[in-house]
């Protein structure tokens, strides 16, 4: 399930309409972090370098800590995942029943487990699409790796508490902003519309990605954090690595 309210947002990046595109998680996941990144640029008034300028976005928007599930107004994902867990552990008992080496007449059972996780929403479908037309064991495998992220995800949330996405993006967000600009991270004027070069970036971030959370709570928490905050200095670290990366 990709942001809806991103389609309306530097709709220049939108992909074009074609059956490969539709069903490559990698081409789609690229495109958010092109509006991502041309989110950052025009509000905090930065060009990124050519070879590195996804990088940042990739701090704010990466599958391995949080599902990507948008557009889910309240609660931001914890309800989704929590659903996406039961389905996947569900399928992942019936599969046990099925051989790896499937006879042909075996291979309505494997249908209808995938069917049963129709409700999954993008990227999770996307990947299991995939899966299922490699057959039994590639499916398998797809459907432990989601349980076992997404459970992972589920606790992680636990820890932060409230909406953890919201949080750690918010602070994520100081970090790049005060590595590669010199504007003040805080809160802003108003408590109801964003007003400020962090705050103003922060918002149309939530928007960009789909999230539909206020701006203002998680502002003030990044903005009142200390330095020596453990997800601000990760994020200062990851910042500073990035030349690394890329060679």
């Amino acid at each position: 399930m990709w942001p809806r309210s991103a389609q309306n947002l530097y709709t220049g990046l939108e992909p074009p309409s074609s059956h490969s595109s539709d069903q490559n998680f990698d081409f789609f996941y690229v495109r958010m972090l092109e509006r991502i990144t041309a989110c950052l640029e025009f509000r905090l008034s930065h060009r990124f370098e050519t070879d590195e300028r996804l990088f940042p976005a990739v701090l704010v928007f990466n599958p391995s800590e949080d599902p990507l599930w948008c557009d889910l107004r309240r609660g931001y994902g914890t309800g989704q995942t929590k659903h996406a867990v039961k389905l996947l552990e569900d399928a992942q008992r019936r599969l046990a029943t099925i051989p790896v080496r499937m006879k042909s007449n075996q291979k309505a059972g494997l249908t209808e487990i995938y069917q049963g996780l129709a409700d999954l929403p993008r990227p999770a479908l996307l990947w299991l699409d995939n899966a299922y037309e490699e057959g039994r064991e590639e499916f398998a495998q797809t459907v432990e790796y989601l349980l076992s992220l997404y459970t992972g995800q589920l606790e992680e949330a636990r820890k932060w508490g409230g909406n953890a996405r919201a949080k750690r993006i918010a602070i994520r967000l100081r970090a790049i902003t005060e590595f590669y600009t010199n504007h003040t991270v805080n809160v802003g004027r108003n408590s109801q519309f964003p007003h400020g070069t962090f705050v103003e970036c922060l918002s149309e971030m939530y928007e960009v990605i789909g999230m539909q959370v206020h701006f203002y709570r998680y502002a003030s928490l990044a903005s009142s954090i200390p330095g020596d905050h453990e997800e601000l200095r990760a994020s200062f670290k990851y910042l500073r690595s990035i030349p690394s990366l890329i060679d």
